[in-house]
């Protein structure tokens, strides 16, 4: 083993049995304790932010940076210091995104993340998602939060090797070097535990995020009843600036709080939904006022899983992200939720003196003793030196079929993104997944939908009358 410190060898100064190294999944960067020790009159001084290269039989077991340094006299003239690093994640700490991404591709994605925000020498030789994305949005995020959202929402996975490159896959696409079976001996037999669980399943997600514009125009009309009255509730949230009209008059409309009353005959508030005509233009009693355009239409899809249905019965579960603007996009989201989470969750651990493990790999264990062939993500891998002179090194290995949420972190989640959203307008689309091979769509093409407007009439005929009391799509009869 070598220990690297500023790039200077310091092996010799580290205590091997204090070395312990934790790989972690996804954002969680990863972690090397150690100490080291040395007499009062030895200039060497660890400092912060020196880089840490370790390695074994010359493969890098850690990298990274120091972040913290813990030092404490111990007997005579020996002082110890106690060192904590974190792996090269920590450089994607530093800068925050904010960033709309329209009409690319995952990869392309994380290469102009590392290539704008980042300049320590990543590389993005590990990327294997080029999945084409509609749409995908940044608001204030480190680059590592932005790769994990983006990560949650195509069901991958990612971390930043010990060669600062960063690898972004597919579940199920990265393996460990190696499988558990019951008589492959690379693991210590009797430290295999398996549990299952399934309190975290979710088989029918709604996905609840902000808005898009209507693909038509919606209209209201009112009949003044005063001619004092200025302010009228127009009843939608308009995406634009809408069209008005008094009397089919075009009306001069501004933006409320924003521009000069004396250059428009009315205001439109985008927040308050309404319509404030100015001094010297406010409608009459029986003027007929009209507002027109496309109104914002609240993004919400539900996606169940019915197979996992059928199965455990309905689990439901809410995403709400203001910051997912397309149906397309709330779909990919709620069908990722549900490939983590339509079945049971398997967790355990096991230990090893195998190298090559890290956080993200499959893991597949096959035991006839057990009834068990499953397929597991590593979730946490810790390093630690067994003798002395550390040329014995143990792994302690975490792994689960899911992602695993503590309750605490469950509670605040669902607090900081509970929200009430007030609106009549609101639309629900029902996405339901079916395998390829069952069923297939064509497009016969759509009848054409007639709108109406005022006024109408009261009648009961058989249709000789026109406007017979019609909104749109309802009709008296």
């Amino acid at each position: 083993m070598q220990i690297l410190i500023d790039s200077v060898d310091k092996t010799e100064s580290v205590l091997r049995k204090s070395l312990n190294v934790r790989n972690r999944i996804n954002d969680r960067a990863d972690e090397c304790r150690f100490t080291i020790k040395k007499k009062t009159t030895t200039p060497y001084r660890p400092d912060l932010n020196d880089e840490v290269i370790i390695t074994n039989d010359g493969v890098r077991i850690f990298a990274g940076v120091i972040i913290t340094i813990e030092e404490v006299a111990s007997a005579g003239n020996i002082i110890e210091y106690s060192i904590v690093c974190t792996d090269y994640a920590h450089f994607l700490q530093r800068r925050l995104v904010t960033e709309r991404y329209e009409d690319t591709t995952a990869s392309a994605i994380i290469n102009s993340l590392i290539s704008t925000y980042t300049s320590d020498g990543f590389t993005t030789n590990g990327v294997t998602v080029s999945k084409e994305i509609t749409s995908f949005s940044f608001n204030g995020l480190t680059i590592s939060k932005a790769l994990e959202k983006l990560a949650k929402s195509l069901n991958a996975l990612w971390y930043v090797d010990y060669n600062k490159d960063i690898h972004f896959f597919y579940r199920n696409s990265e393996p460990a070097p190696f499988q558990l079976t019951d008589t492959s001996g690379n693991y210590i037999y009797n430290s295999l535990v398996i549990k299952e669980d399934i309190t975290k399943l979710r088989n029918s997600i709604t996905v609840r995020g902000g808005t898009n514009p209507s693909t038509v125009s919606r209209e209201k009309v009112i009949i003044s009843q005063s001619n004092e009255q200025d302010i009228w509730p127009v009843g939608y949230k308009f995406a634009i600036k809408p069209v008005v009209l008094v009397n089919d008059v075009a009306q001069v409309v501004g933006v409320e709080f924003l521009d000069d009353d004396s250059l428009f005959d009315c205001m439109w508030s985008y927040t308050e939904k309404y319509i404030r005509f100015t001094t010297g233009n406010i409608p009459a009693v029986d003027d007929e006022i009209k507002t027109q355009g496309k109104i914002e239409i609240p993004v919400i899809v539900r996606t169940p899983n019915n197979g996992s249905i059928e199965e455990y019965g309905v689990f439901e579960y809410q995403i709400n992200d203001e910051t997912i603007a397309t149906n397309d996009e709330a779909i990919e989201r709620a069908v990722a939720e549900l490939q983590s989470y339509a079945n049971e969750l398997h967790e355990g651990q096991f230990e090893t003196y195998n190298n090559g493990l890290r956080s993200g790999q499959i893991l597949d264990i096959v035991s006839t003793e057990r009834d068990k062939a499953i397929r597991v993500v590593l979730q946490d891998v810790r390093l630690s030196s067994t003798d002395p002179e550390g040329n014995v090194l143990r792994y302690k290995v975490r792994f689960a079929t899911l992602k695993t949420i503590g309750v605490i972190e469950f509670l605040q989640n669902s607090l900081m993104n509970e929200e009430i959203i007030e609106d009549a307008s609101e639309t629900l689309l029902n996405y339901i997944q079916q395998p390829e091979d069952v069923v297939s769509f064509s497009d016969d093409g759509v009848q054409e939908i007639t709108i109406r407007s005022a006024p109408y009439n009261w009648s009961n005929d058989a249709g000789t009358t026109p406007n017979r009391f019609i909104w749109n799509f309802s009709t008296w009869s």
